[in-house]
């Protein structure tokens, strides 16, 4: 456009147009969304990002599902945590209201449920890849390299409950066999507490064979 078109528009005309398109760059440049499309779309790394966290969002809605399955498991966990309650709250409620009906063993049980309620957790937190991990270093490597390392990690998990599984057996045996009891008023049967490591890692054993044999089929 010359200098002479500008000249013959008027000037508040000319002002309106600058205004509304330096308002459209304002709105523009403003505008979460398209940020994000930004972000999501334009840029490799805004891509390789958004691609990242959704991965991961897919697999830890995957591996909740997945522990979903067992509910049996859950149930008795949770049953065991309530009943371990219980008998903390009764003995509150018990010792301001009637201390003669106090029970002095009741410490003792609740380490005993306690211990049986996280032993057998072990199946369904192996379920849901729930264990303690530092996969900062696996992360670097390529995917199939990844895979082979969740494998190889699934099997010496897999060698370590069984070994597990092997001490904790003879250890209850041991104890079941020289009829030891607790030291206390109860002389609760100590074979029974101990029997939670092997029963505990015996699922966890189980829950790994799933996980190593899912791995394959997902190779196949």
């Amino acid at each position: 456009m010359s200098r002479n078109h500008l000249a013959a528009i008027p000037r508040h005309k000319l002002n309106a147009t600058a205004m509304s398109s330096q308002v459209g760059r304002d709105e523009e440049q403003s505008d979460p969304r398209a940020e994000a499309r930004s972000d999501r779309g334009d840029s490799p790394e805004g891509a390789s990002l958004y691609g990242g966290l959704a991965e991961k969002a897919a697999a830890e809605l995957d591996k909740t599902s997945s522990a979903s399955r067992f509910k049996v498991e859950q149930t008795i966990v949770g049953l065991l945590g309530l009943a371990t309650l219980s008998v903390c709250l009764y003995n509150i409620v018990v010792r301001f209201v009637a201390p003669s009906l106090t029970l002095e063993w009741s410490d003792e049980v609740q380490v005993y449920i306690t211990v049986w309620a996280i032993f057998l957790v072990l199946g369904v937190v192996t379920a849901a890849d729930r264990h303690v991990k530092a996969d900062l270093f696996v992360g670097m490597f390529s995917g199939t390299v990844q895979k082979r390392l969740h494998i190889f990690s699934d099997v010496l998990g897999l060698a370590f409950s069984l070994l597990l599984v092997y001490y904790g057996a003879l250890i209850t045996w041991q104890s079941y066999a020289f009829d030891d009891l607790s030291i206390s008023s109860l002389r609760f049967p100590l074979w029974i507490y101990m029997a939670a490591l092997p029963v505990g890692f015996s699922l966890a054993a189980v829950h790994y064979v799933f996980r190593i044999v899912g791995h394959f089929r997902l190779r196949g």
